[in-house]
């Protein structure tokens, strides 16, 4: 193939799918959509929804498939990071959260595989607000056949309150 990688191309639907992560002004966008049902609202009631910026691609055996540039156009206002709260403050928000979860689990088992600190992109008047926010990624082995089963999920911690996004 054309792509500079040496893997065999078995089956047609076999493919790779490759993100770059963007960054503005030197902070770290997330590189994917998100939105929750959660205390913080805009002043009509609408939940919280992250923007994703990045640059993807889909490679398959034929070479490129598909290409994606993303990127929030306007920032209006960023949050300090002085303001960022002591990270051992986001550490015991998660970690509370994981012994809750783990009481009505007893079986399973969780551990934090990563943690970073990304900007995340509110609407705000016609452009965006990027507020700080720490990225904990949740690992939950699940009992099943004679061993376990991993699942991810993200955790974010509002970086200048140390609350949870629930």
């Amino acid at each position: 193939n054309d792509l500079g990688y040496s893997d065999t191309w078995d089956n047609e639907s076999d493919a790779y799918l490759i993100v770059f992560s963007l960054e503005y002004d030197g902070l770290k966008l997330p590189d994917f959509d998100k939105s929750y049902p959660s205390a913080e609202t805009d002043s009509n009631g609408i939940n919280t929804i992250w923007l994703g910026s990045r640059i993807s691609g889909v490679f398959n055996k034929n070479g490129m498939e598909n290409f994606q540039c993303r990127y929030i156009p306007e920032i209006i206002e960023e949050q300090g990071t002085a303001e960022i709260c002591d990270p051992q403050k986001a550490i015991a928000a998660v970690k509370g959260r994981m012994e809750s979860i783990a009481l009505n689990n007893s079986s399973y088992k969780y551990c934090i595989s990563g943690c970073e600190l990304i900007y995340l992109p509110y609407p705000k008047d016609d452009g965006y607000l990027l507020t700080p926010a720490w990225l904990f990624i949740e690992e939950t082995q699940v009992p099943e056949g004679s061993g376990y089963a991993s699942y991810y999920d993200d955790i974010f911690v509002n970086a200048v309150t140390g609350m949870i996004y629930e």
